[in-house]
């Protein structure tokens, strides 16, 4: 087992040795962070300005997803279990309140 390993890590060195060696340059790697429930890069991005509607129709969509994703949950025992043991639905109880608070003062 011990060769094996050995052998293992031999491999991927020499492989990035060569590739270091055959002039290509290695691409950074791209860091991701979590940020307002959504995944972005450490790339710059132009961020666009939502209308209204278009802010209203986003959180109508998260209250959607939610309601789908505790159907999916609550028709599972073993899933329904795991998600009362970490908290989803407390979770997901604060995310419908704060859409429906954003929805309430766009429409005002």
């Amino acid at each position: 087992m011990k060769q094996l390993f050995a052998i293992a890590i031999l491999f991927i060195g020499s492989a990035s040795i060569a590739q270091t060696e055959s002039g290509e340059k290695i691409e950074r790697m791209k860091v991701y962070k979590w940020e307002n429930n959504r995944t972005t890069t450490n790339e710059t991005k132009e961020k666009k300005e939502m209308t209204k509607e278009e802010e209203i129709a986003y959180c109508e969509g998260i209250i959607k997803s939610l309601d789908e994703k505790e159907k999916a949950i609550r028709s599972n025992p073993e899933e329904l279990a795991k998600a009362t043991q970490e908290g989803w639905f407390v979770e997901a109880e604060k995310t419908r309140a704060e859409m429906n608070a954003r929805i309430e003062e766009l429409k005002k």
